[in-house]
């Protein structure tokens, strides 16, 4: 018998846990068609920037971390694209973490040369499922209005032809990721 009551009592726990994880979740995609949220960022040199300094132009954010091994082969894409002369939107590749010798040797090592800006607080803002990030998860990447509106969020761009879609071409980035057979 008791068993039985703790198994139900952990179900219980558990289906609460979902319903507070579906609450969350759902709270952070509210971002979705709002104007950006405001938060301390600086660029590797220390020099405090923000969000309102891409006013007027469209703009591509792209988090990022050096523990995540996906994002290497993202940014040698965009640094190939950046370096190519034809990107036509801007990219902030937005480090989730500190200014750090890690970070260093992966914009090295993927020879990036692009913005990078950093949140003064690190990776917390992943924690707390912000910029509509509702899975906490990377790559992570959000397309901006001239007006800093959050148009859209994707976690799929992922090929260099889905790159230069979204920089090259301005394809939002449901439309870049999508397949083009011929």
């Amino acid at each position: 018998m008791k068993q039985w009551i703790m198994l139900m009592g952990l179900l219980l726990a558990a289906s609460s846990h979902a319903d507070d994880y579906h609450q969350v979740a759902a709270q952070s995609l509210r971002a979705l068609g709002q104007p950006v949220e405001h938060i301390s960022l600086i660029d590797l040199q220390g020099s405090t920037i923000g969000f309102e300094d891409l006013r007027g132009e469209p703009a591509v954010i792209y988090f990022f971390a050096s523990w995540c091994a996906s994002c290497y082969k993202s940014l040698e894409q965009i640094e190939h694209i950046r370096q190519s002369g034809q990107q036509k939107i801007r990219l902030i590749a937005m480090a989730m973490e500190d200014n750090n010798p890690k970070l260093q040797r992966m914009l090295a090592k993927t020879s990036f040369k692009g913005e990078v800006w950093l949140p003064e607080r690190g990776g917390e803002i992943l924690l707390e499922r912000r910029f509509a990030n509702s899975a906490q998860s990377l790559p992570y990447v959000i397309r901006l209005t001239a007006d800093l509106v959050l148009a859209e969020h994707s976690y799929h761009l992922a090929k260099q032809e889905h790159w230069s879609r979204a920089l090259v071409e301005g394809d939002n980035l449901a439309a870049a990721t999508e397949y083009r057979g011929q």
